[in-house]
Parts: structure tokens; C-alpha cells; sequence
């Protein structure tokens, strides 16, 4: 590394080097080292802000917070995708410099978790007739279904977390902290839960599972799906 040309670039890339190496502290000291690693989810509030600051405006907490919710079911957001959707706020907002969660409903309209986030909101509200006709309109647009059956496990899977927290004693904030989610999101599961027992829940997600290991091997799909949603927002 030390009798590189001047007209050479070296590009080292490694999917984890170990810090503790003299070779990994020679990069990080000597040379640009650039940490590619997806970005926590908890870190996308600031990463927004920049977004927004970049394009000479600002979402509000509403508007920040509505786009946590779209994406409480995703560990690594889809930076790229975000940004083109921040360009498009600013560029219908024009002079108007405040960006609140309306702006964020009208024009998140190319996220792939917009369909599901509605789902899931039918699903916890109990709106059975509402969650039918959005899981109609995910199997017009032919949603892979394995994946749309990944996102509602992660819903459920949530609030059952946040449910088996409260059982044990645990706070909002505490069980916020042990699983490095937002509060808000926290407390949105909390008041989600309250419509469900553990039973339902663990009986849903128990159905998602099995059901997820039958299209494997050939079984059915929406139809089955229709009838785990209906159990699920019955009584």
C-alpha cells in the first residue's frame, strides 16, 4: 500500500473488517475509509431532517413519524427510494418550507410498505371488510406473496413483543431500549395490542408461518391468507 502509483486508485472492499488489526487501523488512519454498513433505523429521523434541510425545508414530527410507521416493519429503510420521495415534497410544497404527514400520505406513493402499512392498520382496527379489499388490491398487483406474509408477521410479532413486555412490568420506555425501536412506535403496538389477546396474536402468527411454508411446496395463497385476516379481526 505504500508504493502505490500516482495514477493507480486502490479499492479495498470487505463485508467486515475487524478493528482490532493493525492493517484495518493503517486503512481507517491513511486512507478514505467509508463504512457502507445499512443504516439503523433509528438513526432515520436525522437522516430525514438532512434530506429535507438539503432541499430547503423541513418535515415536521408528524411527518417524520408517519414515515416511521410505513416503515416499522423495515430493519434497513430504503434510502434511495426515500429521498426520491423527499425530492417529490419538495418540489410539490414549492415555497411552502414546513412539510407535515399529509404532504407525506399525498406523496409516499412508490414505497412498496404503503400497501402493507394499510393492511396491517385494517388488520389491528379489526376492519374486516377494509382488509379484505386491500389484500384484493396487493394480489391485483401481484405482491409476492411471501413477502407481504413477512411484513404482517413483523406487525404482529411487534405488538405481541410489546404486549409480553407489559405482562412482565416492563415500561414503554424500557421495552423501547431492550428493542431499539422508536417509543412512538412502542406506544402505537401498545394501543394495538390492547385490541388483541397474546393467544390471537400467537395463533395468527403460528397461521402466517405455516401458511408461508405451504406455498413452498405449492399451497394456497390469498385465499388462505383472506381466511387468517378474518379469523384475526373476528370478535
Amino acid at each position: 500500500m505504500g508504493d502505490v502509483p500516482d495514477f493507480c486508485t486502490v479499492i479495498l472492499q470487505a463485508e467486515k473488517m475487524d478493528g482490532r488489526q493493525k492493517f484495518t487501523k493503517f486503512l481507517q488512519k491513511e486512507t478514505v475509509f467509508v463504512d457502507c454498513s445499512p443504516m439503523d433505523s433509528r438513526y432515520l429521523p436525522a437522516w430525514l431532517a438532512r434530506q429535507a434541510e438539503q432541499r430547503g425545508g423541513r418535515l415536521d414530527r408528524g411527518a417524520v413519524q408517519r414515515i416511521q410507521e410505513y416503515l416499522a416493519t423495515v430493519d434497513n429503510p430504503p434510502l434511495q427510494l426515500l429521498a426520491a420521495e423527499v425530492e417529490k415534497i419538495a418540489v410539490y410544497a414549492g415555497d411552502r418550507k414546513s412539510w407535515t404527514a399529509a404532504d407525506v400520505d399525498l406523496l409516499f406513493s412508490s414505497l412498496p410498505e404503503i400497501g402493507v402499512f394499510a393492511l396491517n392498520n385494517a388488520i389491528t382496527a379489526k376492519n374486516t371488510v377494509l382488509a379484505l379489499q386491500l389484500l384484493a388490491e396487493e394480489q391485483k398487483k401481484n405482491t409476492y406473496m411471501p413477502l407481504l406474509a413477512a411484513k404482517l408477521l413483523t406487525h404482529l410479532r411487534s405488538i405481541l413483543m410489546v404486549k409480553e413486555g407489559e405482562r412482565l412490568g416492563r415500561s414503554a420506555s424500557q421495552i423501547a431500549a431492550e428493542s431499539h425501536k422508536a417509543l412512538f412506535l412502542i406506544s402505537m403496538w401498545q394501543k394495538e395490542g390492547a385490541r388483541f389477546s397474546e393467544a390471537r396474536l400467537r395463533n395468527g402468527i403460528q397461521a402466517l408461518d405455516t401458511m408461508v411454508e405451504e406455498i413452498s411446496l405449492g399451497g394456497r395463497q390469498y385465499d388462505r391468507l383472506e381466511e387468517i385476516i378474518a379469523i384475526l379481526c373476528a370478535g
